[in-house]
């Protein structure tokens, strides 16, 4: 299972784990990464549909969209309720420069997000998740481009696992 780390407070609830998973494991899976198309309404390859994955893959996703895991995140992050419905996203790397997310925040409904990431050890330029303290007037939009610097940068490194609290204060964007 992906290790959830040591809950952070600072600029919002969060996590930040370095070689999250088992090293053969992490290999395993980065070696058989699975092959994405584009989708018909956005340039990025996303793959949502559980059945579109396979063997490694297909296990890999089906135990960090369990019961038994979201547990280990509400007891983490201290969820009280809510209505579980859980889905594994994989995009595929990003091949030219590009801001890939302003700063916003995520679905409401979301209760909790996490980002495990497949990088190329020789190309971790850019992709890091930036973080950012609550502007006031953030909250008239989802997405802004005028939301000052980040408060914390995590660097886009192979193997790291970053997970988050869902909160009108849980704001964060993907860099160039």
């Amino acid at each position: 299972d992906i290790q959830l780390g040591l809950l952070e407070e600072e600029p919002f609830k969060h996590t930040v784990v370095f070689n999250c998973l088992d090293p053969d494991l992490y290999q395993e899976l980065y070696q058989s990464f699975p092959k994405i198309k584009p989708s018909p309404k956005s340039n990025t390859p996303t793959l949502k549909k559980s059945g579109e994955l396979t063997g490694i893959w297909k296990s890999f996703a089906e135990r960090h969209i369990s019961k038994e895991f979201f547990q280990k995140v509400a007891e983490l992050f201290q969820i009280k309720e809510g209505k579980m419905r859980c889905q594994c996203i994989i995009n595929s790397a990003v091949t030219t420069p590009s801001s890939v997310k302003l700063p916003h925040r995520d679905n409401p409904e979301t209760l909790w997000a996490g980002i495990l990431y497949f990088s190329d050890p020789d190309d971790c330029d850019g992709g890091n998740l930036n973080l950012y303290k609550v502007n006031p007037n953030f909250y008239k939009k989802r997405y802004t481009n005028n939301h000052g610097e980040p408060y914390k940068v995590v660097k886009y490194e192979p193997n790291k696992f970053v997970s988050w609290l869902n909160t009108p204060d849980s704001i964060h964007g993907v860099s160039i």
